[in-house]
């Protein structure tokens, strides 16, 4: 990936940057074959088994990747940042529903606004916010004007970090996610995945190289679906989520 970046330093604390990537991204080996699947006619009474084949005609997908945006450092209890983004993609891979295959779509475009900010509360504490607006739709074609499925327009994320004692931190953590295409869906012909919102609590303690962590997600045990897929049949399938999942581990620094 090709990468070139510029910025002017307002203070010596902050800039406004811009910068142009182009980038690539080669089919996976199982998106290179189609499923074997069957139809059966209801008119005949006949079933039509369509074997597995491969797609040796997929191509990989080219992005021109533009950004501009700020990073702002002038205080130093409060750090923000903020820049726009446009992803302009040949070729995108993408799951046709009606030909059951993957294929590559001409032209689509990615583009959204991202802002973080993060303030010292005091010593001990930390609070912070993050937003994203994205919108990715196919441009000409078939689907030209609809949204690609699975990428939701507002994702939220806001918390605290807490550090009672030196090695050890604390951290709450709200998280949404909003609505969304499903899966397989590109003509908007099911309702749209229902947005959500989450919280999580998360620990660690570091110990010279040793960093100990833990985290519980979704503590609320929040009811909701992670994913959704439109079958051949026109039927929506849903996959339900973990309402609460812990984790935990040990890294070593060497």
């Amino acid at each position: 990936m090709g990468r070139k970046e510029r910025g002017y330093k307002y203070n010596e604390r902050s800039q406004f940057y811009a910068h142009y990537a182009r980038s690539y991204r080669f089919p996976t080996t199982d998106e290179y074959f189609q499923s074997a699947y069957e139809t059966f006619d209801w008119w005949t009474f006949a079933v039509r088994v369509f074997p597995a084949t491969l797609n040796s005609d997929l191509k990989q997908q080219v992005a021109n990747n533009y950004e501009i945006g700020v990073k702002d450092n002038t205080w130093e209890i409060i750090r923000f940042k903020a820049d726009y983004y446009l992803m302009d993609i040949k070729n995108e891979i993408y799951y046709d529903p009606v030909n059951f295959a993957n294929e590559n779509y001409h032209h689509t475009l990615h583009h959204g606004l991202e802002m973080e900010a993060e303030m010292d509360l005091c010593r001990q504490v930390t609070g912070h916010i993050y937003y994203t607006y994205q919108n990715a739709s196919f441009e000409g074609g078939k689907y030209g004007g609809y949204r690609i499925p699975l990428v939701p327009r507002h994702v939220i994320s806001a918390g605290v970090v807490l550090r009672p004692i030196d090695p050890l931190t604390l951290g709450l953590n709200v998280n949404y996610v909003g609505n969304m295409p499903v899966a397989n869906d590109p003509g908007y012909n099911s309702s749209p995945l229902e947005g959500r919102t989450t919280m999580d609590l998360t620990a660690a303690y570091e110990l010279k190289e040793m960093r100990i962590f833990g985290v519980i997600r979704n503590v609320t045990g929040e009811k909701y679906f992670s994913n959704a897929t439109r079958n051949f049949q026109g039927n929506t399938a849903f996959y339900t989520a973990p309402e609460r999942s812990f984790e935990g581990g040990v890294s070593i620094r060497f």
